[in-house]
Order: structure tokens, then sequence, then C-alpha cells
């Protein structure tokens, strides 16, 4: 397509930040731009200022139905209602299909790596703007010294994009010079596994004659031309060295094969930005500019915004914005703050970014969340996804071994953060956490300036009231060293409600712990954990200092799958771990039955699990439970056969049936021996016989045999 020719564009999800650099790039080209996007943002601010249409509901009348170009991002949910509305005549197009378009007929320097590649493609962009003139820039951030994601020289004989992996979509560029920052496990709800995403990179790699890329990277690239790095000294390809900073600024060299190409200053903090200068330098001097042009170029780069973007610094507190979301990012950031802010305690406030990314990297992101002092945990930010069950801030925030951590929701951050005394706080996520940045810089302003004052008053007064002072904080200490409160949050599962707060703060009260009175210092939380996991309905138990004096206790309550009747009128719960568990005076699971002919004395086995069980018990009925075990749970795994499924019956034979909620037959399984393949087949029956014959048609399905369905009608 031809886009001098489009007079107007409409974008779902402009507020995204490679869809808003497209946007401005046509509004520049003369066309009328327009678009929805879920949630206002200072981006959305600016596209509003320069003369872009944005709107922020779903509401048809808002939607252009005289565009000649329509764009969505990937981003987007495909049950979106826009989505229907196009006009016959057209159809919507991928913002790196558009991209595509633009970079078609230019020179193109595609940048992509996991993480580094935003950095790295606007320092080049400002490199070649300010050394080359002629030179364009789609860049993944909002680059300070422009204050905005897209510089568009007319007649440009280079583009610098930044070629991002997710759904796939640098494969569609087709670049003069590529450069690969860094490879690590993300989008795997897109790729599925790290070595499908590896390929997809390569593939990416092989569609450049000139493929630049970090030297950690040599062995999955061996057709790189050219290599880099900030962290060897081989005398072999491009590597920065003599690394050192003077007056707050980075100051180093950078070699070619031995040859020295000059010394260069950065503004940004951080050794991993350095890495990103010499990538930067490296494209440079592969087009032959001037090194000497450029170190002044690489000297006047501020940087990008969201990229460890420092928002206030005085002499009590900073504050840093980072768009980090991923553990090596995160990493990267503390590692920079540490090395710029020694000796200060360093708090982390993360906003998760997708489901799927917390589930994939969640052991990622407890190591690198660790290296802080402090962190406090927003809600997952969901973007296009739906809920995915275990994966929560809250189940993070139990694997990180700090003392100091908590969980809050956005509109109680700031007295979160001030409760805590910080000195250097790093804001870190790529969700909507970037709206919470400036009320946060307020709080710790004001309370700065709170500070200042204090001192002031205090420093007045201090010869005529000290001994007052001296007693006051002698109070306020001892009082902050004994137990203030207590801070229960219990995770019921799919809402099993078998204890309460109450019950754990009895636990607590009967250890001897009682508020206002025993000192924080005489606690053994190792030994409330104890006594709460010997609970019969507790799965585990975590107790750590919150603030202040408080003590919070997090508990899991345990998951009943099945509730087991037997012949004899016992009964008992049946785990998600396949522990057996008692019966509840309070709560009654809302969990499937399972009845029929099992004798075995239920209680007897409670507290044990059904492989100990296996091993240790002989009775027939134990083979059959650890049948109906496997069973259910497959069923669990999906919705529909979960929905289906209330109900399990153990027949003469031994032998498990299902009975379904809809339909007037039941399922013989027979036992768990391939239920995949069992369920697989029923799903089929379901489809092509049942939704045609009608699903009273059968009274039996038998899937004993598991390679063919046999019913009968009577």
């Amino acid at each position: 397509m031809n886009l001098q020719n489009v007079q107007r564009a409409y974008f779902l999800g402009i507020g995204g930040i490679g869809m808003s650099a497209i946007a401005r790039y046509l509004k520049m080209q003369g066309a009328y731009v327009s678009g929805y996007d879920k949630t206002p943002s200072d981006l959305t601010d600016q596209l509003i200022a320069e003369g872009i249409a944005v709107h922020f509901n779903e509401e048809q009348s808002n939607f252009d139905t005289e565009a000649d170009l329509y764009i969505y991002t990937p981003a987007i949910p495909q049950d979106h209602p826009y989505f229907n509305l196009v006009p016959i005549q057209h159809q919507w197009h991928k913002r790196s299909e558009v991209l595509k378009w633009i970079t078609d007929h230019t020179k193109t320097i595609a940048v992509s790596g996991t993480h580094g590649k935003t950095t790295t493609s606007a320092f080049l962009t400002h490199i070649l703007y300010q050394v080359h003139g002629q030179s364009s820039g789609f860049v993944g951030g909002v680059m300070s010294n422009y204050n905005s994601n897209l510089i568009a020289a007319p007649d440009s004989e280079y583009i610098v994009v930044e070629a991002d992996e997710f759904d796939k979509s640098f494969l569609k560029l087709n670049p003069e010079i590529a450069l690969i920052t860094s490879l690590d496990p993300d989008h795997l709800d897109i790729y599925g596994s790290f070595d499908a995403m590896k390929k997809d990179y390569q593939a990416f790699a092989s569609l450049t004659k000139t493929l630049l890329v970090n030297k950690r990277l040599l062995d999955d690239f061996k057709e790189a031309n050219h290599s880099y790095s900030a962290l060897s000294n081989s005398n072999n390809g491009y590597e920065g060295a003599n690394i050192r900073v003077v007056d707050s600024q980075f100051r180093f060299e950078v070699n070619h094969n031995g040859e020295h190409l000059g010394v260069f200053t950065s503004q940004l903090p951080g050794r991993h930005n350095v890495e990103n200068a010499v990538a930067a330098i490296s494209i440079a001097h592969i087009l032959g500019l001037s090194m000497e042009e450029v170190a002044k170029a690489v000297s006047s780069f501020k940087g990008v915004h969201r990229r460890f973007d420092r928002v206030l610094e005085n002499a009590h507190v900073r504050l840093i914005d980072d768009y980090a979301h991923h553990p090596t990012e995160i990493k990267a950031a503390i590692s920079a703050a540490k090395e710029l802010y020694p000796n200060t305690k360093i708090t982390v406030i993360f906003q998760p970014h997708l489901y799927s990314r917390t589930r994939d990297l969640e052991d990622g992101f407890v190591e690198s969340l660790s290296e802080a002092d402090v962190v406090i945990l927003l809600p997952i930010y969901p973007a296009r996804e739906k809920p995915i069950d275990g994966v929560s801030s809250a189940n993070l925030l139990k694997k990180l071994s700090l003392k100091t951590k908590q969980l809050v929701e956005k509109s109680h951050l700031g007295k979160a953060v001030l409760s805590l005394s910080p000195e250097t706080v790093i804001v870190l996520g790529a969700g909507d956490i970037d709206r919470s940045v400036k009320p946060s810089q307020s709080c710790l302003k004001t309370g700065s300036q709170m500070w200042n004052r204090a001192l002031y008053i205090v420093s007045w007064i201090f010869g005529i009231v000290l001994i007052f002072v001296l007693l006051g904080a002698s109070v306020v200490s001892s009082k902050r060293a004994l137990l203030s409160d207590i801070k229960v949050n219990i995770d019921y599962g799919e809402g099993n409600f078998f204890i309460d707060n109450d019950d754990v703060t009895e636990v607590v009260s009967d250890l001897g712990y009682e508020i206002d009175s025993t000192a924080i210092i005489e606690i053994n939380p190792g030994k409330i954990e104890h006594v709460l996991e010997n609970n019969a309905f507790i799965e585990s138990a975590e107790v750590y200092e919150y603030l202040n004096g408080a003590l919070h206790i997090d508990v899991q309550v345990r998951q009943p799958i099945v509730r087991i009747y037997s012949q004899n009128g016992q009964s008992v719960y049946l785990d998600e771990n396949g522990k057996f568990m008692p019966l509840s005076r309070r709560y009654s699971s809302r969990t499937p039955i399972t009845n029929g002919f099992i004798s075995i004395k239920l209680n007897e086995l409670i507290g044990t699990d059904i492989n100990t069980a296996v091993d240790s018990i002989d009775h027939p009925d134990i083979d059959v439970i650890m049948d109906l075990f496997q069973v259910v749970s497959k069923c669990r795994e999906d919705e529909f056969w979960k929905a289906q499924f209330n109900q399990f019956y153990v027949n003469a034979d031994h032998e498990i049936e299902l009975i379904p909620r809809v339909g007037d037959h039941i399922v013989l399984v027979g036992n768990a021996n391939q239920i995949d393949k069992k369920l697989k087949k029923l799903s089929l029956f379901y489809q092509k016989g049942l939704n045609k014959t009608g699903w009273n048609e059968y009274k039996t399905i038998n899937l004993k045999y598991a390679n063919q369905v046999v019913c009968s009608k009577s």
C-alpha cells in the first residue's frame, strides 16, 4: 500500500508505544488520524495535544467508518467489538504490516532483543539524526531529547526501527542491518517454548546481510558479521573498555578488533546502558560516520522516558521510573540504582505485566526482586489476557524472602511508600503503573519538604527541649518494638472458606503473642507457620514482619477436588495434591462427589496422601481411589469437563463412571489408563455424535477401550 494516498486512518490501540509512532507519522503525512485506547495515559494526552482524536469508550458512534486505513495491535483481544465494524471494502492491518510498508523503500536498521532494544534504537536514532541528518526512527519509548517516539526526516536515507518479537512482528521486516541485543525467554504465550523463540530470532537474523549481535549470543548466531560487548577484552569485534564513573557519568573507550575508536561519555546510568551505547556506536562505525561527531552525539543523549528515568532526586529521597518488566531488566535496574546510590535502602514498586509472563518467569522474578531491600507489589496488569488460576501478585509476594514486602492497590500506593521511610524508590512495570509515578513523586516530595521543616524546627528548639525529645523518642522506639497489629491474608482458592482470620489470629494468641505487649524480637515466625500448617485445612503459611511492628500472615487454604462417600457412612475430601482431608463443620466445599462401592474406612486415611496409601495399604479401594484422583484431576484441566462432570460413581466392578450435568447418560471410563485419549474420544463423540442425535439418545457411553466409543441405549 502507498501510504502517501491515505487520507484517513483509524487505530485500535492507539495509545501503544509502537502504534502511536505510526499515528504520528501518518499525521505528519497529512492524514486525519483517530483511534481508540482502553485507558488515558501521558502518551494519549500528547497525541490529543498534537491534533489526533482519541476516545476511550467502545461506543459504536466513535468508530470512524470513513477511514481508508484501519490499523490494530495484537495486544487488543480478538473479541473486541470494533473488529466487526470495518466497512466491507476495507480490512484490518497489523501494526507490523504498516511498519513494513513504511520501511520497504528505505535502508532499514532493525534493533531487536528481549531487552535493551528500546534504549539502543533510541541511542542509534539520536546519533544518526545528529551526525547524518537524513535519518528517521520509530522507537519503542519516548526519547527525552525530542519528547517523542518518532523522528521523521524528509527523504531519509536510513530508518531505525525497534523490531518487536511479540507476535513475531519482526519477521515482516527486510533490514539492511540487523542488531540483536539479548535473548532470554519471554512471550512464551506466543512461542510456546524458548527453543521456538530462538528459531524465530534466527529467522529474523537471516533477513539481513549485515548482522551485529551481542557477543553472548554468538553461539546462537554464528552467521553474524559483527559482534559487540562492554564486558569482554578479547580484541575481537567491538568492545567497550576502561569503563569508569566520572562526575556521575559513565566514561568509556570503544575499540574495534584492537583499534581504538575513541573515548565516549554517556549520561545514562548502569553498565548495561554502556553496552547499549557500544552497540549504537558499532552501527555508526559500520556506516562510516565520524567517531568524533558520534562521541558528541552520545554525550548529548538524555535517554528514554521510563528507562531509569530519574524523576525526583534530593538530599533525602530519589524516585526512578523504569519500564522493566522482565527479570533480567529488573535486575539491571536495581544494580544500576545500587551503583549510583550506594548505601541507600532500595525500595522497588513493581506491577507484573501479563498473567502468562508472571507464570512462565516466576522464578526469575523472585530472584531479581529479592535484590531489593523492600518490595511493594501491585496486582498483575492483564493487558490482553484473562486471569490464570493460581497466578497472582499475592502468590509472587509469598515467594519473596524479603522481610519487608507488601501487596497494595494503586489507590493506596502513596501511603504505603511513605510509611516505609524510603530512600531510593524504583517504579517498575510495563502496564499502567506509569500513571502512579507523578502521585508518588508528589507524595515523596511532600514528605521530603515536611522532613526539612521538621529538621529546621527541631534544630531551633533543640537546646531547650533536648531531654523531652529524647524521652519521646525512647517511648516511640519502645512502642515500635512491640507487636502492633496482625494482618491476615487468606487465599481461599476456589472459595473454600474452611477457616477465617479469627482462626489464624487465635493461633498467634495461643502461642502467647499479644498485641501491644509482646516484643517483635520475641516472636518466632517459624513456630507460627508450623502450628498453622498442622491445621487440616491449611496448605501453607508464611509469616513475616509487615510495617511498624505489624505481623503479616499469608495462608493458603487446601483445595479439595472431590468428596468421597463410603458405604459405611464415612466421607472425606481428596485435595489437589492427593491428600485426604476431613470435612469442615463450618463450610461444605463445592466439589464433585463420588459414591458407590467403596467400603474402606475413609476416616483412617485423613492426613495421609494417596501415593503413600497405595504403597502401604492393601485394600482394593485404594487403587480405585488413585484412579479416581487421576480422572478428576484430568477433568479439572478442561473447563468444559470440569463443568460437565459434577458426580462420579464407583460401580461393583470397581470401575469409574462419570455422571454428566447435561445429558441422560453415564460415561464409563473404567480406570485412569489413557485418560487423555479417552476424553479426546469423548469430546469428538460429543461434537459429532450427540450434537446430531441428541444428548439423551444413549444411556451408556463406554470409553474403557480408549480407541473406540461403544454406546448402548439401554
